[in-house]
């Protein structure tokens, strides 16, 4: 992780800030939620931690991937696809 000089400013909020912000409107409205979730991925009948996470999983339904980027990449939909196969079960 590189860290940022004092001298650069902050183009704007991080994914965390985001996040943080997200999870305490959802705590207010009383909706429930988790953060960080573990992705577990399973091969053959064995979960596997392979290091994935969900940023917030909403009333145990609802998937929000939380990106602070200018433009969205054909990645990120690819990661939402992932998640939701390993959640499926397939």
């Amino acid at each position: 992780m590189r860290n940022r000089s004092s001298s650069q400013p902050r183009t704007g909020p991080t994914r965390i800030d985001l996040q943080q912000c997200l999870a305490c409107e959802l705590s207010h409205a009383r909706i429930p939620f988790q953060m960080e979730l573990p992705l577990p991925v399973r091969y053959k009948d064995i979960l596997l931690d392979c290091g994935y996470r969900i940023d917030l999983l909403v009333s145990g339904d609802l998937i929000v991937e939380i990106k602070s980027v200018e433009t969205l990449l054909p990645t990120f939909r690819s990661v939402i696809l992932r998640a939701l196969r390993v959640l499926r079960g397939g």
